[in-house]
């Protein structure tokens, strides 16, 4: 009879610890990418401003700056995804974003994230206020607040500055999606601030 009990014993515990290996949660990676069928703001060749421009690596606000993706479902209140998370900090992949953005389009004669031969004329700052899932009457919003500021390298002197805070309904409820919204809200706002210098080149021709 005990070798009965200690063998069912036996038996319940391989199948508890095998449902819970089966539950166990995966933690699930995300990108910001450039979307698919992004369309720049300008599809000439012709360089819109004669100097090369330094990226500045882009500021998150601490709240927003870990791997962690924000929801929040509550003015004063966020919380972090435990499974669910950006591959790499979102800093760096903004940051990579616009070195691309700006070597697809010929607004510089060149830009870089570091110069070490010679001494760009501009300088391009963004800053990240916010960067997260918003929850609203029962859809989900992808939610970025930005600034980007242009500026004379060698004065610091502020050319053109562009400030945004998008808002933008989710399809459906899936983090892959969001993830895409976002890429699409932050190429939307490079090219407003794109359509910002070619006026400012215009004006000071």
């Amino acid at each position: 009879m005990r070798r009965l009990i200690h063998f069912i014993t036996t038996i319940t515990l391989i199948l508890f610890c095998a449902c819970i290996s089966q539950n166990k949660m995966v933690t699930k990676y995300y990108l910001i990418e450039k979307p698919p069928s992004i369309q720049y703001a300008m599809d000439t060749d012709t360089t819109w401003l004669n100097g090369f421009c330094e990226i500045s690596p882009v500021q998150i606000y601490p709240a927003y700056g870990t791997q962690k993706i924000v929801n929040r479902s509550n003015r004063y209140e966020i919380v972090y995804y435990n499974y669910h998370q950006w591959a790499q900090l979102p800093g760096v992949s903004f940051t990579l974003l616009l070195e691309d953005y700006f070597t697809q389009t010929p607004v510089f004669k060149g830009v870089s994230t570091r110069y070490w031969r010679l001494s760009p004329v501009y300088k391009l700052r963004t800053t990240i206020y916010k960067l997260e899932i918003v929850e609203q009457e029962n859809h989900l919003l992808a939610h970025i607040s930005l600034e980007i500021i242009l500026s004379a390298n060698t004065e610091d002197k502020t050319l053109i500055s562009h400030r945004a805070d998008k808002l933008l309904k989710l399809e459906k409820k899936d983090l892959n999606e969001y993830a895409n919204s976002i890429g699409v809200l932050f190429y939307q706002e490079l090219n407003a601030f794109t359509e910002k210098i070619m006026k400012y080149a215009l004006d000071n021709k």
